[in-house]
């Protein structure tokens, strides 16, 4: 089902309980009015794309499955992901991306399994990952970057296994990681150019993931180290660091 029509402004559909293929909802730019309260699954994709005007996914208050990957991009209107508080199963991919003024995941709350990759980017009120809390593992990917709002990634820390890689790139205001039950990751482990971010912190995890057996490659540059990367400068640490104890200063 492909939706896509530049002067609609409003999609009402209360009566349609399943589609069994995708659901492309996008660039309808005149769109503020969206009622599928009663569609429970989607067997394929469900996009929704640059509806620019649309505030409120309320329209989807009983969905709980979708069977492929689900994004939702370019919504410059949406604060929050409120109506997606029935939704519990991903079967592939969940993308987040480019939505200017989200603040919240909280919607997501329900949500307990991502069959794909979890990808969350580019929004840049986003200040933290509450709704997340019901994953365990991610079964692709684990995505986070370029939200510059973003403070930290508790609400990622039930999740135990990353089956892809990992990558927290580029997220300005990211002073905590979190993912204090991550054990496993099957590709690269990358931590970069998180500027607020203590480099232990980035340190901290891959040593967790190290004492359980990970052996992938590993980046991590460009996050906030107090000191001075020689701590000894004219004898002493600059910007009164501590040097370690056995780090002696000439």
């Amino acid at each position: 089902l492909y939706i896509q029509a530049p002067g609609l402004t409003s999609l009402e559909l209360p009566g349609l309980t399943s589609v069994g293929g995708d659901l492309y909802i996008g660039d309808n730019p005149a769109l503020i009015n969206l009622d599928l309260s009663g569609l429970i699954s989607v067997g394929g994709f469900l996009n929704i794309w640059k509806n620019v005007e649309l505030t409120s996914l309320s329209g989807f208050t009983s969905l709980t499955s979708v069977g492929s990957y689900l994004q939702i991009c370019r919504m410059s209107a949406l604060t929050n992901l409120d109506g997606l508080s029935s939704l519990t199963s991903i079967g592939g991919d969940l993308i987040i991306t480019m939505n200017p003024i989200l603040v919240s995941l909280a919607g997501l709350g329900n949500l307990t399994s991502v069959g794909g990759r979890l990808s969350i980017s580019e929004n840049a009120a986003l200040t933290s990952l509450n709704g997340l809390e019901g994953i365990t593992a991610v079964a692709g990917n684990l995505e986070i970057g370029h939200n510059n709002a973003l403070n930290t990634l508790e609400a990622l820390n039930r999740v135990a296994s990353v089956g892809g890689y990992l990558s927290i790139r580029n997220n300005d205001t990211l002073t905590s990681l979190g993912l204090t039950s991550l054990t496993s990751v099957a590709g690269s482990l990358t931590i970069e150019n998180n500027i607020n971010l203590p480099a232990c912190e980035a340190e901290s995890l891959k040593d967790q993931l190290i004492a359980n057996g990970y052996s992938g490659e590993v980046q991590i540059s460009g996050n906030d180290d107090p000191c001075d990367p020689d701590p000894c400068t004219a004898g002493v640490c600059s910007m009164d660091c501590t040097a370690p104890e056995d780090y002696v200063c000439i």
